[in-house]
Formats: C-alpha cells, sequence, structure tokens
C-alpha cells in the first residue's frame, strides 16, 4: 500500500488507474472517479455499479469536481464503506 495513500491526512482519491483503485481501497480511502483516459472509464463504471451510484458525463467540469470532493469528505456513510471495501479486500 502506498505511504502516501495510508497517511491520515488523505481525505479523498481522485485518480482512476487500477493500481491507484486497489491502493485506495486497500487503504480505505474514498474515491471521486474522474476518467481520462485508459482504463479509468472503465474502472469508475466499476466502483459505480459496485457502490450503486454515481455518473460519467463526459466532461467534467471544475465545480462539479469539487461538489463531488466536499461530498465525500463531508459524509460519514463515504468513511464507514471505505471499512467495509477494505475488509473484503
Amino acid at each position: 500500500m502506498s505511504q502516501v495513500l495510508a497517511h491520515p491526512t488523505v481525505r479523498v482519491l481522485t485518480h482512476r488507474d487500477w493500481n491507484s483503485t486497489t491502493e485506495a481501497i486497500s487503504a480505505s480511502v474514498p474515491m471521486v472517479a474522474v476518467p481520462r483516459w485508459s482504463d479509468q472509464a472503465m474502472n469508475a463504471n466499476v466502483l459505480m455499479c459496485a457502490r450503486g451510484s454515481g455518473s460519467v458525463d463526459g466532461v467534467v467540469e471544475r465545480g462539479k469536481v469539487e461538489q463531488c470532493v466536499r461530498e465525500v469528505m463531508e459524509r460519514e456513510e463515504y468513511w464507514r464503506n471505505t471499512g467495509k471495501w477494505r475488509e473484503m479486500a
């Protein structure tokens, strides 16, 4: 697991390649998927299906990213769920 992701000040991760996805799950770090290229769109879709929420709208504007990051940082539900995912992993 990445020492950076394991640091207690890391509150959310936005990059979505498969390696960072598995590291975030292992470190119990919530994710906001912002796919850009390669396998990231597929990874984002897998995360959305598993979580049961989310959307892929094509172009993601700065305000939308900020809104999603704030939501993940503020809602306790996301933090509880990361622990469940870590245990399953």
